[in-house]
């Protein structure tokens, strides 16, 4: 049997999509990208999510949502307001996955029952919804591992469920591939949105199919498909076999290390087999504070190597608690304290959390027909002004100490190439703007000379003619 050489390993998918919450609006007027959001009486929207989850919780002082507050208040101050997002605990389920040839099958098999918690963040001002997967896995191989991942978000095979306290209609003792589950999820945001032109747009492409039925689940099933969804893997590994051998920030750790790390980082089951040296550029630009954390980023996600029980980490934590008994500094306590959740702790869950979102939320909009040249000049102006938005919020994300690793992940997600794009986008649609607006301008001052020559060419008995026509005309056309 393979070596289980990680011991404690804590999973979390990120899995957001752009589905648009409406309710009653305070302000119409609020432009929804600078932060502000439509009004949501959420005890009743709770309710109603409700009646399609078996076991959602609720509370700003439950333990899950109070550790990300906690720490999105330390680490990111200013950029979302608690206030805007809704964090629900949607339910919990475990699966189990079957390895047909693995030896000491029956004993392996006992032993890897995996329990998930499902968790929903909402921001309403920004039409997103990120579902969140969250699982702690004690003594497994990196080759387990990479699989498990590829399972979770690459839909590898299917895996059966048990204990599932999640939907109605998703049973216990049934298999499903995990985004499956996501969709049906994502269903759910739909039909309790508020938003009525998910079904208006469903309804008019079959009308002009020339199909007069309407049928709920195509409905769903198609919107699902339509809507932008982007998702990545926060993987946080918290002890590794022997690493009490190497300092994790030295070249000493990266060489040994490289291509199981590389393996780990982009999800690669053939990692013996990759030139080290190509594994080590894979791995080069990483993130680091601490002497026992580190952080590596891929376009798939990010890894931690975060040695909690380390005794670098115990010195750390004996120094923390020091300074805040002598000195009643708070911050230094916070850190101390270990969260359940991969990559909260120290950042980079929330950091990938932001980048996901502004994959999206870019994705939802470049795909729009912004700068149409059919479109009035008004609107193309409008839409300019949205793409800037989109800029601003990505380069307004990047805060306080954070800002290093924020910028990696980006970098790695490829954020900043889509601003460039978005950049590129308003450049194009900056001319094709001057160009509409020449040929609007050049066909009104053909109209103004065309009437000034027939001004010129009449009398003045004939213009007060024209004038006294087109009145009775008019006052003819009240009295109809």
């Amino acid at each position: 049997m393979r070596e289980r050489e990680l011991k404690d390993v804590r999973l979390v998918l990120i899995h957001s999509a752009n589905i648009r919450i409406k309710y009653k609006n305070k302000n119409k007027h609020i432009n929804k990208l600078k932060g502000y959001f439509n009004y949501i009486d959420k005890n009743k929207y709770i309710n109603k999510l409700k009646r399609h989850f078996n076991h959602i919780e609720w509370n700003e002082k439950h333990n899950y949502a109070m550790q990300f507050d906690k720490f999105q208040d330390r680490l990111f101050k200013d950029t979302i307001n608690p206030e805007d997002v809704i964090k629900l605990k949607l339910g919990s389920f475990s699966f189990h996955i079957e390895y047909p040839n693995y030896e000491n099958k029956s004993e392996y098999n006992k032993s890897k029952n995996y329990k998930v918690e499902v968790f929903a963040f909402i921001y309403p001002s920004y039409d997103i919804v990120n579902v969140f997967y969250s699982i702690p896995i004690q003594d497994i191989s990196v080759d387990e591992l990479i699989f498990v991942r590829k399972v979770i978000q690459y839909d590898k095979v299917e895996v059966k469920l048990s204990k599932a306290r999640l939907l109605n209609n998703v049973l216990a003792e049934r298999k499903y591939k995990v985004s499956n589950i996501t969709n049906e999820i994502f269903k759910i945001f739909i039909m309790t949105s508020g938003y009525r032109k998910y079904k208006l747009r469903y309804i008019i492409s079959k009308l002009k199919a020339f199909k007069f039925y309407f049928n709920n689940n195509i409905y769903l099933d198609d919107t699902v498909k339509n809507i932008n969804t982007h998702k990545m893997m926060m993987n946080e590994i918290r002890y590794i076999n022997d690493i009490e051998k190497y300092d994790i920030n030295s070249e000493a750790f990266t060489s040994t290390y490289a291509q199981r790390l590389y393996g780990l980082l982009v999800c690669d089951e053939g990692y013996k087999f990759v030139p080290k040296q190509s594994a080590l550029k894979a791995l080069d630009k990483c993130f680091s504070s601490r002497t026992f954390f580190r952080v590596f980023c891929s376009n798939n996600g990010v890894l931690e190597i975060n040695l909690v029980g380390s005794l670098a980490n115990k010195d750390y934590n004996n120094s923390q608690q020091k300074i805040y008994m002598e000195l009643g500094d708070s911050d230094a306590y916070d850190t101390t304290i270990e969260t359940d959740y991969a990559g909260l702790k120290n950042g980079s869950l929330l950091a990938l959390e932001k980048a996901t979102m502004l994959h999206v939320i870019i994705d939802s909009n470049m795909k729009k027909d912004y700068f149409n040249s059919k479109k009035s000049v008004r609107k193309i102006i409008s839409n300019r002004k949205n793409m800037i938005e989109i800029i601003n919020i990505v380069t307004s994300i990047s805060i306080s100490e954070m800002a290093t690793l924020t910028d990696i992940i980006m970098e790695k997600i490829g954020i900043y190439k889509y601003v460039e794009r978005v950049r590129e986008r308003l450049d194009i649609a900056e001319d094709d703007t001057i160009i509409v607006y020449q040929k609007w301008n050049n066909r009104l001052m053909l109209i103004l000379t065309i009437l000034g020559l027939f001004i010129a060419l009449m009398s003045i008995d004939e213009i007060k003619t024209s004038i006294k026509g087109i009145l009775e005309f008019l006052r003819n056309m009240a009295m109809s």
